[in-house]
């Protein structure tokens, strides 16, 4: 079974999220999708976030950046793991077990959107 890489995008420069149509990496281009329009511009105005290709508990794509009810989910040592940082900013505890298993975690928002949402115990 094949599975679609998916990537969204934050424009750093517009503070907004969008989906990626298309990565040009010989021309270090990103395209992405604004509804009815395409926008194109530098890779270095954006951040791409990758799909980790499974949904949470309501059925909505988690994506690297993505903050869950349990922590934050990252890419590292090549795989998607979710992490959970205490209220001072310290890392409290790395879980990927039960990324695999979506039904138990809820995406509530994302680390460039809901950065606020961090900071909760």
């Amino acid at each position: 079974m094949k599975r679609e890489i998916l990537f969204r995008a934050w424009d750093t420069v517009n503070e907004k999220m969008y989906p990626v149509e298309d990565i040009n990496f010989r021309e270090n281009l990103v395209s992405v999708n604004e509804g009815d329009n395409s926008i194109t511009g530098l890779m270095e105005d954006f951040v791409l976030m990758q799909s980790t290709g499974l949904k949470d508990s309501k059925g909505m794509l988690i994506y690297e950046g993505d903050i869950v009810d349990r922590g934050v989910i990252t890419f590292s040592r090549g795989k998607f793991t979710g992490t959970y940082y205490g209220s001072n900013g310290d890392l409290q505890e790395d879980w990927e077990d039960d990324l695999y298993q979506e039904r138990n975690i809820t995406v509530i928002g994302n680390i460039y959107e809901n950065e606020s949402l961090l900071h909760i115990e």
